[in-house]
Formats: C-alpha cells, structure tokens, sequence
C-alpha cells in the first residue's frame, strides 16, 4: 500500500507478495478494506500497551504519547490514507471504525472508567465527550499536519482536558514516557475474535520485502 496506495491496491497482489492463492486470502479477509483494515491493527499493537499507572491522568498522557509517536511514523500515514479513502467507500469507514477505532476506543474507555473507580474523575464526566476531546485533536493533527505532534503538544492537550475532568486537578507536570513504552507488547485483556487455530498468511504492506 505505501508503494502503489489504497485504489491500485489488490488482492491479487497482496497474494503474491505473501506467496499465497488469492482463495486463500478470501478464505480469512472477505474483502480488500477488511484484510487492510485488519493488517493494519496487527501492525499497531505493539505501538499502543495498555498500562495502568494507578494514576489516570499518567494512563492517558503516556497512551496518548505513543498515539502521537505511532501518527508521526510510516505506519500513521496508512491510517490517514485509510481515514481519508472512507470519506468516499462506506465498506472502508465501516471496516475502520469496527476493525481499528472502536477497539481502540475500548481500550480508552478502560482508562477512563479505572479513573471514575478510584474516585480521580468526575462522576458526571460523559465519556464520549473526553475521549473525542483527549484523541480528536491527535486525528486533526495526522490529517491537516502529518508529523508535527510534539511530546510538548500532548502534554499541554493532557493538561488542558484532564483540568476539566480530574476532582482535583494537580498541577501540569511533564508527562515523559521512557522509550521501552512504545516497544511494549498489546494489552493481552483486548481480544480481536476468535479463529480457528491455523495461522492466515503473514501480511505487511510496507515497501521492504523480508
């Protein structure tokens, strides 16, 4: 997809670059956005652990630090070429939203709900709307200005929303989230549906041939 992009994309090629029948393909991805949409999820796993610091607002800000990495990298721009193809292809928005964003937002909602427990947010705060204000900013940011979220950027969001959310906002303090971070395996609690126990061929659609 980085070579040729979304439109020429095909599955025949994507066949012969994992050295499999195109049956065999339609046997485990019924169509083109499904097998992209579900690459692209497996590729972002390691770039998104979810933690839990006992602190809510050190969960978000260190979430949406990796969020942040992972747009300004190879990898974001497929999502943006992804959410800009689904402004046009319903099939694409749907598998999008079903195969990648409500699984992520899933695992926003745990963050957010392990704060509410504790007693750190506000009971009232309607979820829905600090997720889009914590994450929407980042997606403005990969479509309009592509590699330009700075760690300084997420700070101040995480400060400015989790103000307005917290029962006692502490003062802003630098959210630095260590390297070992972005490189942590998934959250083993997210489950993408079940399948059988055979293996679907390995897919990748960077522009390097392993």
């Amino acid at each position: 997809m980085d070579k040729v992009g979304y439109a020429k994309l095909t599955v025949e090629g994507v066949a012969a670059m994992a050295q499999a029948g195109q049956a065999t393909i339609y046997r485990w991805w019924s169509s083109k956005p499904r097998l992209v949409c579900e690459a692209l999820m497996e590729e972002t796993d390691p770039d998104l652990p979810l933690t839990d610091t006992g602190l809510v607002r050190e969960d978000f800000c260190r979430q949406m630090q990796n969020v942040a990495l992972l747009f300004n990298s190879a990898k974001g721009k497929r999502i943006a070429m992804i959410i800009g193809v689904a402004q046009e292809e319903p099939d694409v928005l749907d598998s999008f939203r079903s195969q990648l964003l409500l699984a992520r937002r899933a695992e926003a909602q745990q963050i957010l709900q392990r704060g509410v427990r504790r007693g750190e947010i506000r009971g009232e705060v309607f979820s829905d709307v600090a997720l889009d204000a914590l994450y929407g900013p980042l997606f403005y940011r990969l479509m309009v200005e592509q590699g330009s979220i700075s760690q300084e950027y997420v700070e101040a969001l995480c400060d400015v929303v989790m103000g307005s959310l917290l029962r006692d906002p502490p003062p802003p303090a630098g959210c630095r989230v260590p390297s070992s971070l972005t490189t942590a395996s998934p959250h083993p609690g997210i489950q993408r549906g079940g399948r059988a126990s055979a293996r679907p061929p390995r897919l990748s659609f960077t522009t390097e041939r392993g």
